[in-house]
């Protein structure tokens, strides 16, 4: 007789080959793969074997303990740890290379995700050109690839993942996660460079529009003579030195894909309703036509303005606000997620260096504390410029606090720093020494007293700060 399948669960639950198939797969998988690392459930490598450290060219010692999106941008483990799902068969991108890796999450006795694995099946993705090829004969409806979707390249390479595994980042990517489960309209507001595009790219990534177009429009970059044409395209002929054969507009180029919009807010009042109409039908009219055209677009639009606010100024129309914050995004500024400084502070790092084709740069503990205190009006953007100067200040030396200090954005100037009045009385050599006291006095202020962090500050040697402190009494005392 047949066993039943209740009955062999029964037996393999009560004996010791689960125990031995763990460990036997892992064994096994660790041999066969180029390289296997660990990580705890938030995201920080705990392990990582031989074979992975000469992959990256980097001593274990250096990579335990740090989140491993600091070391791999392009991981996912991250996302493994957040469902609770392993990702098979991926394709990860590190140092111009190409790796086939598996993900595998780890559960304690309560199914609670506890860590997970990652593996290095393949270092590079040749070995796999015959299962390429023979996917490459395989019926273009199952693969979901078609010619149109050769230019998406891009979109594919844009960074599209928001960083950070402080609680709010996480909201963000939850956000991002159900937002591109749907076809509704998002509208992600935040402070300028706080991310907002890396959330539309996302959104796009992770939805079943993912392998067409990203089709991103400035707003506030298109003059607003010029705005109907770029956003709804022309018809032949439509004005004089039109093209004769008409031209595309981004809603025609984003069909089937997603249309972003930055900085919707200014966007001409006249454009708002054409675009409020395309929402509620899917259809516009070409510049110069009168004839209807579609596209299956989905819009994402960013502002960093309050729009209520442009609402109740007559500036933005009220309807289309509604239509385009059907699915809201909230992005917060860096200064109100400084946990996540370190983990941000090293992706930027690996990216500058890749861009410099230089050794990364690394941060002292006392830098990164300073990192994590400053308030960062600028957000993650002003946060890449800092590093990008300290990187190339501090050259193959480790960035420490000073550093970080000396080539921070400078405070705004006092009244007493500023240039004399053009009216004033006295010489222009008279002037020109009176403002050189002056900022030199606030540069050395600003440092502290410190002549190096000032010269630099100021832009001259030291030993012209010296000789010119003297000529103006500014030196310290017992200097």
């Amino acid at each position: 007789m047949k066993n039943s399948p209740e009955l062999v669960a029964s037996l393999w639950a009560t004996s010791e080959i689960p125990n031995l198939a763990e460990r036997s797969f892992f064994s096994t998988m660790e041999a066969f793969a180029s390289g296997t690392l660990a990580t705890d459930a938030r995201g920080v490598i705990v392990w990582i074997n031989d074979k992975y450290c000469r992959l990256l060219g980097v001593e274990a010692a250096k990579l335990i303990g740090r989140a491993i999106r600091s070391v791999l941008p392009g991981t996912r483990i991250p996302e493994v740890l957040a469902s609770g799902q392993p990702i098979v068969l991926d394709v990860m991108e590190y140092d111009d290379r190409q790796y086939v890796v598996s993900r595998f999450p780890v559960f304690d006795n309560q199914k609670k995700v506890i860590g997970a694995f990652g593996f290095v099946l393949y270092d590079g993705v040749e070995q796999f050109a015959l299962l390429l090829e023979r996917l490459a004969h395989l019926p273009t409806s199952l693969r979901g690839l078609g010619e149109k979707n050769e230019p998406l390249r891009a979109a594919h390479a844009s960074p599209a993942r928001f960083y950070g595994s402080s609680a709010a980042a996480r909201h963000v990517r939850l956000l991002s996660e159900k937002a591109a489960a749907t076809n509704a309209c998002v509208l992600i507001t935040g402070p300028t460079g706080c991310g907002k595009e890396v959330v539309a790219h996302a959104v796009h990534r992770d939805s079943e529009r993912g392998r067409r177009h990203f089709v991103a429009v400035n707003v506030g970059a298109i003059p607003e003579t010029l705005f109907e044409a770029e956003f709804f395209g022309t018809a032949p002929g439509a004005y004089t030195g039109a093209d004769r054969r008409g031209r595309m507009g981004r809603l025609q180029l984003a069909d089937g894909g997603t249309l972003f919009l930055d900085e919707i807010g200014d966007m001409p009042v006249s454009v708002q309703v054409k675009l409020l109409r395309f929402l509620e039908t899917g259809e516009f009219e070409l510049l110069g036509s009168n004839q209807l055209q579609r596209s299956d677009a989905r819009v994402i639009a960013a502002t960093s303005v309050d729009l209520r606010k442009a609402v109740a100024e007559k500036r933005f129309r009220a309807d289309l606000y509604y239509r385009l914050a059907v699915f809201p995004i909230a992005v917060p500024a860096l200064r109100d997620r400084s946990e996540d400084i370190p983990e941000l502070s090293y992706l930027l790092l690996d990216q500058i260096a890749k861009k410099n084709n230089a050794p990364r740069a690394d941060l002292l503990p006392c830098a990164m504390a300073r990192l994590q205190s400053f308030p960062w009006p600028g957000n993650a953007r002003e946060l890449r410029n800092l590093l990008e100067r300290c990187s190339i200040f501090a050259g193959a030396n480790p960035i420490d606090a000073d550093l970080v200090v000396e080539l921070s954005e400078p405070e705004e100037l006092p009244p007493e720093a500023m240039p004399p009045d053009a009216s004033g009385s006295g010489s222009l050599d008279q002037a020109v020494a009176a403002l050189e006291s002056r900022m030199i006095s606030a540069a050395l202020a600003a440092s502290h007293g410190a002549m190096m962090p000032a010269a630099r500050r100021l832009g001259i040697s030291r030993t012209t700060l010296y000789k010119k402190a003297r000529q103006f009494g500014l030196m310290m005392p017992g200097a």
